[in-house]
């Protein structure tokens, strides 16, 4: 009797030391390994050390006209925090009707855009701490139509705003849930993570133009080759929904978006040249 229940005590101890392992084994090497993950600051910021650049040109309908360009720059503190920085550039006639009514969507239905010139200029900043959750927010933008700014300090799971909307005073207040991330001047998603044909990516994401958050979910829907910068590279198809945007995304094995399309609007990531120091400039001949 005594050897029988020795013999269970040594099962299931080892029934549950093989179950702690698997779970350390999901948490480590398998995590997002299914079919549906959960994409948030710590699945794109954990493990960055390093200064991040990137610059998407922005181009209107199937000719491509440029019509700005849009920056991301994240920067990693030394006391374990980052700061997230966007800016947008727009500048462009008003003769398209559709350009008009697509481009008042992106802004939330905010202002009212007369005349023949269009120009605006936005920027968002976000601290991130250390546990991966949104700190402090500010917003602004420029417009012949618009300017609004506001700057935001996370408490709890309230934001709190204080606003500059064409020179009046306000104050707001609103949820935002754990896990919540900052989406660019444009709607973008900036970085996916642990991409496979096949897997569903749910995100909640605060706009900074409408003062919302909105639940986005992507599917990564295929794999091919891009063309970019005269090489091919490979890049994962992403189709987002993102509130009332639907959006494709090309994205490089390590979440890095190449080219976005959202509306008649494309974004297409710009190659980061080296630029030459003064010494290394040919010198200028006498007499030229």
């Amino acid at each position: 009797m005594l050897k029988k229940k020795k013999i269970v005590w040594v099962v299931s101890v080892t029934v549950l030391w093989l179950a702690v392992m698997a779970a350390l084994l999901q948490r480590e090497y398998f995590a997002g390994s299914g079919k549906e993950i959960k994409a948030d600051y710590q699945s794109t910021l954990k493990g960055l050390k390093e200064e991040k650049h990137s610059r998407l040109s922005l181009y209107y309908g199937p000719q491509r006209t440029k019509i700005g360009e849009l920056q991301t720059i994240i920067q990693p503190q030394e006391d374990g925090t980052f700061e997230i920085s966007n800016r947008t550039h727009l500048s462009f006639d008003l003769h398209d009707p559709m350009l008009v009514e697509q481009l008042h969507q992106m802004f939330g239905g905010h202002g009212d855009m007369q005349g023949e010139n269009f120009a605006a200029g936005l920027q968002t900043k976000a601290r991130i701490g250390p546990d991966y959750q949104i700190k402090e927010i500010s917003f602004q933008v420029q417009s012949n139509f618009l300017n609004l700014a506001y700057e935001g300090q996370v408490k709890g799971n309230r934001l709190m705003l204080d606003m500059e909307h064409h020179g009046k005073h306000e104050k707001h207040e609103m949820a935002l849930p754990p896990g919540t991330m900052v989406s660019d001047n444009l709607g973008s998603l900036g970085q996916f993570p642990k991409l496979a044909v096949g897997k569903q990516i749910h995100m909640r994401c605060f706009d900074p133009i409408s003062r919302t958050y909105r639940l986005a979910t992507s599917q990564v829907v295929s794999q091919e080759n891009f063309r970019w910068d005269n090489r091919t590279i490979p890049v994962f198809v992403v189709h987002t929904t993102f509130g009332p945007f639907k959006s494709t995304a090309w994205v490089t094995e390590d979440g890095e978006v190449m080219q976005y399309q959202i509306l008649s609007f494309t974004l297409v990531r710009e190659p980061v040249r080296s630029q030459a120091k003064p010494q290394d400039q040919p010198a200028t001949q006498k007499g030229q």
